[in-house]
């Protein structure tokens, strides 16, 4: 039997009331579980600050998933808080850019969701929009969860249209941060209609950011991306 492809979580890491103290870890199961129907193994990592465990576990596996959560540090990006900005953990944000770096330096594919998707642009050198509903005027709705909700087109000449195969699809959307400047490295392959940016890749590398939330979108064609991230599928 052949071996399934490794694909690593990094573990949320959620902080009580106390200042450093974590309340709780883990991860949102639908993560694994649509990993697990694309014919991954996904495995969940625990926080770590050493860049040779790092390097280590991401140099066993074949691939890194960033999952969804809540907003990145915006110093990391160069800008103050906003009123808006909300549940920040710094520790997590250094944990998963540190897993990231390492993904990056073994050209491992990488796969951002929501969240994970900003924390490669800001990893890269981009930057975040740090409240939709009061710098632009957008699509996000907070019914949004699990229906598809809003249309998204997608560049033709995108490894992300080789994997979905359309040029247009509905998407849900929970998010209320986005990509502002796409870092360099990255580029936007995927709009909503009111421009937030859906979707990135990397230039020459094998990454893929996702603003939506596919593993909550069971249906054809998007448990695709789950295998697919991992292939070395060019454009469509």
């Amino acid at each position: 039997m052949s071996r399934r492809p490794i694909v690593i979580i990094p573990e949320k890491c959620v902080r009580s009331g106390a200042p450093g103290d974590i309340a709780d870890v883990g991860i949102g199961c639908t993560y694994a579980e649509a990993l697990e129907r694309g014919g991954c193994a996904p495995l969940v990592v625990p926080k770590t600050e050493s860049v040779s465990v790092a390097r280590t576990v991401v140099g066993m596996a074949d691939g890194l998933l960033l999952p969804g959560g809540g907003d990145v540090e915006p110093s990391l990006y160069g800008e103050e808080c906003h009123a808006e900005t909300r549940d920040v953990n710094r520790a997590r944000d250094r944990f998963e850019m540190l897993l990231l770096s390492e993904a990056i330096r073994g050209r491992k594919p990488v796969l951002g969701i929501c969240r994970g998707m900003q924390v490669l642009n800001v990893l890269m050198g981009g930057t975040l929009v740090q409240d939709l509903t009061t710098e632009t005027v957008c699509h996000m709705r907070e019914d949004a969860k699990w229906a598809g909700v809003h249309d998204i087109r997608i560049d033709k000449c995108s490894r992300l249209h080789g994997m979905l195969g359309v040029e247009r699809i509905k998407v849900n959307s929970t998010h209320h941060q986005a990509v502002g400047v796409v870092a360099p490295g990255l580029r936007a392959v995927a709009w909503a209609d009111d421009g937030v940016v859906e979707a990135v890749e990397g230039e020459g590398m094998p990454i893929v950011g996702v603003q939506f939330h596919p593993e909550r979108l069971l249906e054809e064609p998007f448990p695709r991306l789950f295998a697919d991230f991992l292939t070395e599928r060019g454009p469509g």
